[in-house]
């Protein structure tokens, strides 16, 4: 698969994951060519090692200036593995909430989990084996997402990921 199709891939699965809703800040009413390429460019530093994530340095990286506050979040287990990260874009005021999506056998069988189950207490449906995934790893991430939201209240928020 060529970089441009893996960026297009990401592009549509950033697309489709900028409706969702948190704290009370809605991410885009409509597609946002600008911002779907940003989350391209920062989904795919999943595949940076982590020291390399956190200064900020890789290639996607350089295509985002600005990030700083990166902190690198990673869960493994036999059966799962979680990794991403959260940042802020002083550039663009937005915090980043970035996961890495499927990258072992362990997460393909966690995709076929596909039925929609209900959010909590919403009336949202979301793709089981995603909000396990998503639960699995809230307490890592959510603590760094949480510091920069005090620090940066008025920020954009972008979650993206890659699978």
């Amino acid at each position: 698969m060529t970089a441009r199709v893996v960026v297009l891939v990401v592009a549509i699965v950033v697309t489709l994951m900028m409706s969702v809703a948190v704290q009370g800040h809605v991410f885009a009413d409509a597609y946002n060519p600008d911002e779907a390429k940003i989350g391209a460019y920062v989904s795919s530093c999943w595949m940076c090692n982590k020291e390399t994530i956190e200064s900020w340095w890789g290639t996607a990286c350089k295509a985002v200036p600005g990030v700083s506050e990166v902190v690198v979040f990673e869960k493994k287990s036999a059966i799962y593995s979680r990794f991403g990260f959260v940042a802020y874009d002083a550039s663009r005021n937005t915090i980043m909430v970035v996961f890495r999506g499927t990258d072992n056998v362990a997460d393909w069988i966690r995709n076929i989990d596909f039925v929609k189950i209900k959010l909590w207490d919403t009336d949202v449906t979301v793709h089981a084996g995603f909000l396990r995934a998503y639960e699995v790893c809230r307490d890592d991430w959510k603590v760094d997402f949480d510091r920069n939201y005090a620090t940066h209240p008025n920020a954009n928020i972008m979650i993206v990921g890659h699978s």
